[in-house]
């Protein structure tokens, strides 16, 4: 299926240039070993001090009080960061199109381009990378003569959207979509599906606990030194469930050693409990043994068979 493309505006922050340029060491989700993939375009300027985000918005502050005779007010967003999603073989020749079409179609003069190629998030499942691919083209959103807002409507930005998709040799993506997101809407985005598959782990569990439960309530029901055939099958009849239990928990493989651990412990804390409820006779204690030898064992089996 072909990547979809998608453009979202936003306004500039005081970390956007740092970001972007990647100013800062040790950004969350930023995995240096492909930062060397990623591309600047504007980057010297801000580093040699020649052009900055800053200086580009005194400049705009200055064509504003000429032609309006009053400073822009301080909450105007005249700078904004467009965030493009891209694909791997996506190059800067093709967003420097993509800049000169969005100035000669809607006026937008574009300041400064970052592709990022070095963010994404380990998959849990598969333990693989899965990338964030985008690039950030911060753009002048006003008239260079009168310093004021373009007038943009709804229809021009649909129109940039099909402009990318056309520059760019990607599908558009769908009015409406939540496709394309920057780095926080990204990881809100991660951070639910973490939470989707958090609530099928948590299901499981509870199918583990409510076993776990029922098998306490079965212990309850046990006279105290009961020896007949129906309490000998009670005990073992445990077993033959705390092997399925085993068998269950083996299947969530998220859990870590320090829970599997506790589990483990519960596991041989019912063995106790049943063991003082269900009294077996003297002449009876090799089959008792053997047979919570033989559960101990499969239990600690299976556990070496988890992959952590």
């Amino acid at each position: 299926m072909a990547k979809k493309t998608c453009v979202k505006i936003k306004p500039v922050v005081p970390g956007t240039e740092t970001h972007n340029f990647r100013l800062k060491e040790n950004i969350k989700d930023v995995f240096k070993e492909h930062s060397h993939l990623n591309e600047y375009l504007g980057k010297e300027e801000l580093l040699n001090c020649t052009k900055s985000i800053s200086s580009v918005r005194k400049e705009i502050a200055k064509r504003y009080f000429k032609t309006v005779g009053q400073k822009i007010q301080r909450t105007a967003t005249p700078i904004r960061d467009a965030v493009v999603v891209i694909e791997e073989n996506t190059t800067m020749e093709q967003l420097k199109e993509f800049s000169a079409r969005l100035k000669s179609d809607f006026g937008i003069t574009v300041l400064q381009i970052a592709i990022h190629k070095d963010e994404g998030h380990i998959n849990r499942k598969t333990g693989k990378l899965e990338k964030n691919l985008h690039a950030h083209v911060v753009c002048d959103f006003t008239d260079q003569v009168t310093g004021k807002s373009l007038k943009l409507g709804k229809q021009d930005m649909a129109d940039i959207q099909t402009l990318a998709s056309e520059v760019l040799n990607m599908e558009r993506g769908k009015h409406g979509t939540k496709g394309g997101l920057d780095i926080f809407q990204y990881k809100i985005a991660k951070k639910d599906e973490e939470l989707r598959e958090m609530d099928k782990e948590m299901a499981s569990k509870i199918h583990i606990l409510k076993s776990v439960i029922e098998i306490e309530n079965e212990i309850k029901d046990v006279p105290h030194g009961r020896t007949d055939g129906a309490g000998k099958q009670h005990y073992f009849s445990f077993f033959d469930r705390l092997e399925l239990w085993f068998g269950n928990f083996v299947k969530l493989k998220q859990y870590t050693h320090r829970k599997t651990g506790e589990l483990l412990e519960t596991a041989f804390a019912l063995f106790d409990k049943i063991e003082k409820k269900v009294n077996i006779k003297s002449n009876q204690p090799n089959i008792t043994q053997a047979q919570q030898n033989r559960s101990r064992q499969i239990g600690m089996q299976k556990l070496k068979g988890i992959k952590m």
